[in-house]
């Protein structure tokens, strides 16, 4: 639904600036056509904003992701040069002319849409798979009408960014009362679908089917059990399992490391040897050490990320499993091993297994953060989507009130 409602306001926009590029051929995209139809500083205003915002944020934005996706995949390299590089190699190729430029547009676009492709092919061959189906269902107004999913399309947004491209060119294209509208149109006609299956591909191969683990011991003492994982920012881990039947009190804080520096301020300059982690602690009689393993590779976090989880970058946010016995630390080696196996991700696997020294709580301003401030920006756009996928995939494990 997301990814349909992008594509539909995207198909608006394709539509206006068509008629608006007929009516107004010339360079510029809104710089021109606020200008014509309002005031010079109306246009200049639209135009800044482009310039600044709508062609920036998305070219270092997939700059940003293409750098993380290259040191995930080849282990070498640094994220920030790699992003800095492909931005310069792509400028270098439009700063000579036209025609060289169109020629690199043109051949990165059909790689593009053959990646996706291939993408979109692989996910048949996944079994099993889940139902879907793009129509709205009972329960999805309140979805819609949520900040999160606000947040959330404002990044799908960002992946249809270039839909108005050739409004800025108009100057350069012959015949262009007719060539520029039917580029804006057919453009966004061909991602549209294309976007759409994928995103479907991804939901059919969804958490609802991640393995169990399949061994998973009960724990040799009774009474409360605990157990310390981190997976990036610990507001948001926290949010996740503070959601789970059976998981009584969540704390943040640091792993590893020494106790003169577990701070936040400190831990956050990366050179600690802290980790942020959420030490949960569980009825081992209604939830099990493997359940928790699974809800934490699946939602929680991506545990094929080194070093980082989206833009938290640096190994404060790294993927490990603090394990207080050995028999933790056995279920937790066999599991990755499981997912390895059944290669459940398209990456290896990078979540460290160690054992747990010191556990030290953050402070109190970091407790409970995600339920105390909903509004923030970062919990909309980060913690809220893993509460809502895991109240979508694991709603039978869900406690009462979080139904």
């Amino acid at each position: 639904m997301l990814w349909i409602i992008g594509g539909i306001t995207a198909l608006c926009g394709a539509l206006c600036y068509g008629e608006l590029s007929a009516a107004l051929p010339r360079s510029g995209g809104e710089y021109h056509f606020l200008s014509q139809i309002y005031h010079p500083a109306l246009g200049f205003m639209a135009g800044f904003v482009s310039a600044t915002v709508g062609f920036a944020a998305p070219i270092a934005l997939a700059a940003m992701a293409f750098g993380k996706y290259f040191v995930g995949v080849f282990g070498v390299g640094s994220p920030v040069l790699l992003s800095f590089v492909v931005v310069w190699v792509v400028t270098l190729f439009h700063l000579r002319n036209l025609q060289i430029g169109s020629a690199f547009q043109n051949l990165w676009t059909i790689v593009k849409l053959l990646l996706v492709g291939a993408l979109i092919a692989a996910g048949f061959l996944i079994e099993p798979k889940q139902q879907i189906t793009f129509l709205p269902q009972s329960g999805d107004t309140a979805w819609i009408f949520s900040g999160a999913f606000a947040v959330a399309l404002v990044y799908v947004m960002y992946s249809y960014s270039g839909w108005n491209a050739s409004s800025y060119i108009i100057g350069e294209v012959k015949k262009p009362e007719k060539n520029v509208p039917r580029s804006l149109l057919g453009g966004t006609l061909i991602v549209t679908p294309w976007f759409g299956q994928m995103e479907g591909t991804h939901m059919a191969t969804s958490p609802e089917n991640f393995p169990r683990p399949s061994f998973d011991p009960k724990p040799s003492t009774t009474g409360e059990q605990k157990a310390v994982l981190a997976g990036g920012c610990f507001w948001c881990v926290e949010a996740v399992y503070r959601q789970l039947d059976g998981v009584g009190e969540v704390v943040n804080g640091y792993a590893g490391g020494t106790a003169r520096e577990a701070d936040y301020g400190t831990v956050s300059t990366g050179m600690t040897g802290h980790a942020e982690a959420v030490e949960v602690k569980y009825d081992a009689s209604r939830v099990s050490y493997g359940d928790l393993l699974r809800v934490f590779f699946s939602i929680a976090h991506d545990p094929t990320q080194a070093d980082g989880q989206g833009h938290d970058i640096g190994p404060q946010y790294r993927s490990e499993i603090f394990a207080g016995d050995g028999a933790e630390a056995e279920v937790a080696k066999r599991y990755i091993a499981q997912l390895d196996a059944a290669h459940v991700f398209d990456r290896p696997i990078v979540t460290k297994v160690s054992g747990l020294e010191h556990f030290y709580p953050a402070e109190d301003y970091h407790q409970d953060y995600a339920a105390k401030h909903p509004d923030q920006p970062y919990i909309r756009a980060v913690a809220a989507p893993k509460v809502a996928k895991l109240r979508k995939y694991f709603a039978d494990r869900l406690k009462t009130v979080a139904r």
